[in-house]
């Protein structure tokens, strides 16, 4: 059975239509469902004191970090370690890696959870991404962090 390209690239325009005339908007969601936000015209420092100061409000800690990456890690309760733990029972952590990546007129923030297992061990430290359990809460913590600076171009 043969489809006219007319009709298959109709239905394409479409599907689409409502996506291409409502645009994008970068401010809110980085990409791929990952945690994410945008803040214009603020230095990298001034973002990264910023992710600190929210992270450590909602009881996260500051791990390793570079220039351009923060890492937090948060103890999970006794539900997270039973169903992310192993069969020694050791405390399971969600492991926020928050990238600040410059953008030219803002600073985007790309962040990625994942749950660890015997954190600090480098031996046997091992970690699983997931995004159940831990990404609205970092969602909310980048929109307060997006939310204290002024909206860009465009923006409300």
């Amino acid at each position: 059975m043969k489809f006219p390209i007319r009709s298959v690239l109709a239905l394409l325009l479409a599907v689409s239509a409502p996506a291409l005339l409502t645009g994008c908007n970068t401010r809110k969601h980085a990409s791929f469902g990952h945690p994410g936000a945008f803040v214009y015209r603020q230095s990298l420092e001034t973002v990264g004191l910023a992710l600190m100061e929210e992270f450590k409000f909602k009881g996260y800690e500051l791990g390793r970090s570079k220039s351009r990456e923060l890492v937090f890690d948060k103890k999970e309760g006794a539900g997270g370690s039973l169903m992310h733990g192993d069969w020694a029972g050791g405390p399971v952590y969600t492991r926020v890696t928050v990238e600040i990546i410059d953008m030219g007129d803002g600073q985007k923030l790309f962040a990625t959870v994942r749950k660890v297992r015997n954190r600090g061990d480098w031996a046997t430290e091992e970690s699983s991404w997931s995004m159940a359990g831990g990404g609205s809460e970092v969602q909310e913590i980048l929109d307060k962090v997006q939310g204290r600076f002024p909206a860009g171009p465009n923006e409300d």
